[in-house]
């Protein structure tokens, strides 16, 4: 009766046997269950005292007693009374198990941890201590081998549904958080058990994909988004990310489909139109990339990502002032994020705002990759121009923006005591040369906190000394000089006496503007075709088959100088450039070199070109010696070429 769970029937049975059999452990043991079966808990422990008091010796009725105690709250007699049993039956799997539960549940894991311990080792497929040791670790922020105990309960028993349960939600959790940290291929391990575990749990497949898109690893975050999107066919995320990814891939028509099904899905979601605007920008249609920023705006407000791409649009068609107007729309309600901040100092610029612009121009330090940098005597505090004391000034970027900052060192050094100026080591020889009373390191482990008072970065001394057109009136025409002996060596090697020498260097090598800084040196032709002039060149960089290309193809010979590396060698390059009548060039190291020269220079310049340039002038603000041929429109470099040639033809004739 009792196994048939009629337990009243089973106590009235029992009862009419005890009468005859009183002393019956049986029968006593057959009445406590089905008191503790009908929750009558006062007569269970009744029951299983007079059994203890009869055979003291067993261990079943101890335990269960266990159980009984632990349901009523009673915990510290349960402990004692599993305890018992334990001592009388050390093999007690169960007992162990139970009692491990109870230290679990009142937080005294290490009493809990040992007593799972035990019951497993006494037998290795009790799946309840694995689970239970589980949890625990999982409590103790133990993720890792909370995951691998689940594991083991789910070899033992692939059915336990809260082990499965628990370990997806763990390897989920773990998974996304190594991620947040970084972790990416660590994070992949936890995914795909989470996969394993739940192979039509959409979720775990997606976050696959995502981990993957930021380990740059496009095939496999493709792979994994399409097998989220198989299962969930309209979520939204994986669509967006699916056409993040196909743009990563070159594959534009197919990145722009996935942004459209992801407004489909959900219109209302600023974020499609700003990544369907983002691959428009990338595929240089402006003007939809332009109409989709504005329609996440509408959406958002605050969308600050489409406030600052359509600034940068702006900027782009060299609508600088419009592109100026809409980041700062930005600053009415988030005045210190780095990047709006930043594009509205190099605006700023740009327009010839310097004070404003090199304000916001020190928000480059919080924007990335530049807030990663670590400082040179981080001890020591920044220099606001404070007179009479010892300060050094460090190389903060390119070549370019090195040679261009220059030329405010004597000023700096006449409102300082000491100066020490940290330069790139080709820089070092010409510097030294025309600044002997300025102290020039090119190695940063010669800097030494303990001989300055201060310091600052190099293209923080604008702010200090140029906040004004006029300013510029004070800068040094030819700030850097050539060596006299190289020029003159040159000057044998080249073997040009009477002949009109122009330099020429037609790219940049900058990661961010190095389309905008560069032509074709095929196309520079149209400028020098059938002139009487020697054409030398200047460029860095392994140029050798383009310049032989060139030759074969106009017949125009450009001259190199065997002596000089014009990469590594900057003084070479400068005694070079010393020895040319004009240079020719895109904005890029040898333009700064030869307006630090003070050596005429025409620049061939992108519409939208670099902030020191300024807009819309011909002349430069910082090298007296330059004459800028800037795009009338966007891209149009016929219009430049024929300018150049044009003034250039005058030029001979007037020689």
């Amino acid at each position: 009766m009792y196994r048939s769970h009629r337990y009243d029937d089973c106590l009235k049975e029992v009862r009419k046997k005890l009468k005859q059999s009183s002393n019956s452990l049986h029968l006593l043991n057959y009445q406590a269950m089905a008191y503790s079966a009908l929750k009558k808990d006062k007569d269970a422990l009744l029951s299983y005292k007079k059994i203890i008091k009869q055979a003291p010796s067993l261990a079943g009725p101890y335990y269960n007693m266990g159980l009984i105690l632990k349901r009523n709250g009673r915990v510290e007699e349960a402990i004692e009374s599993y305890t018992k049993a334990i001592s009388l039956k050390p093999d007690y799997v169960q007992a162990y198990n139970n009692l491990g539960v109870l230290y679990k549940d009142n937080e005294k894991y290490e009493n809990a941890i040992k007593m799972f311990t035990k019951a497993k080792d006494l037998q290795p497929n009790h799946q309840n201590s694995y689970y239970n040791l589980a949890l625990i670790k999982n409590e103790q922020g133990l993720s890792e081998e909370a995951i691998e105990l689940f594991f083991k309960v789910l070899e033992l028993n692939p059915e336990h549904n809260d082990a499965k349960i628990n370990a997806t939600r763990i390897c989920n959790e773990l998974g996304i958080k190594l991620h947040e940290e970084g972790k990416y291929k660590s994070a992949i391990k936890y995914f795909k058990l989470l996969t394993v575990l739940h192979p039509s749990a959409s979720f775990g497949f997606y976050n696959m994909g995502n981990t993957y898109l930021e380990l740059k690893d496009f095939e496999n975050a493709k792979t994994f988004f399409i097998k989220t999107l198989e299962m969930e066919p309209k979520h939204e995320m994986a669509l967006a990310n699916l056409g993040e990814t196909y743009r990563k891939l070159g594959k534009i028509e197919k990145s722009l489909s996935c942004h459209n099904k992801a407004i489909k899905i959900n219109p209302e979601n600023p974020k499609n139109y700003y990544n369907i605007a983002i691959t428009f920008r990338e595929a240089e249609r402006i003007n939809e990339a332009e109409e989709n920023y504005r329609k996440a705006i509408l959406l958002d407000p605050k969308h600050i990502g489409s406030y600052h791409n359509l600034a940068l649009i702006h900027q782009y068609r060299g609508q600088i002032k419009e592109g100026l107007s809409i980041a700062k729309e930005v600053l009415k309600f988030e005045r210190n994020h780095p990047e709006i901040n930043h594009i509205i100092g190099i605006m700023s610029l740009q327009t010839g705002l310097l004070a404003e612009g090199w304000k916001y121009n020190e928000y480059r330090w919080k924007t990335s990759p530049l807030n990663k940098l670590t400082w040179p005597l981080q001890d020591k505090s920044i220099w606001k121009g404070e007179k009479g004391k010892r300060v050094v000034v460090w190389k903060e970027q390119g070549l370019g923006d090195q040679i261009i900052f220059l030329s405010l060192v004597p000023e700096v050094k006449e409102m300082c005591d000491t100066l020490s100026v940290y330069v790139d080591p080709r820089l070092q020889s010409l510097c030294k040369r025309t600044m002997p009373d300025i102290h020039f390191i090119a190695d940063e482990k010669a800097l030494n906190s303990e001989n300055c008072d201060f310091h600052l970065p190099l293209g923080s001394v604008p702010g200090l000394i140029r906040n004004d057109i006029s300013d510029f009136d004070r800068t040094v025409r030819g700030y850097l000089k050539a060596d006299p002996v190289r020029v003159e060596a040159i000057r044998k090697e080249l073997k040009l006496k009477g002949k009109t020498i122009i330099g020429i260097s037609w790219k940049s090598f900058n990661s961010l503007n190095q389309a905008k800084k560069s032509v074709q040196l095929k196309d520079m032709e149209r400028i020098f075709s059938g002139l009487d002039v020697v054409l030398v060149n200047l460029q860095y960089g392994d140029v050798e088959d383009e310049i032989r290309e060139f030759k074969e193809a106009t017949g125009i010979d450009v001259i190199q100088c065997a002596s000089v590396d014009n990469r590594e060698d900057l003084d070479g390059l400068a005694a070079l450039i010393e020895v040319c009548d004009l240079v020719v060039s895109t904005s890029n190291v040898t333009v700064h070199l030869a307006g630090a020269l003070a050596k005429e220079t025409w620049v061939l310049l992108h519409y939208v070109s670099v902030y020191y340039w300024l807009e819309e002038r011909k002349d430069s603000i910082w090298y007296p010696s330059l004459s800028l041929y800037r795009q009338p429109t966007l891209d149009d470099w016929d219009s430049v070429y024929v300018s150049i040639r044009k003034d250039l033809q005058r030029k001979l004739i007037n020689k």
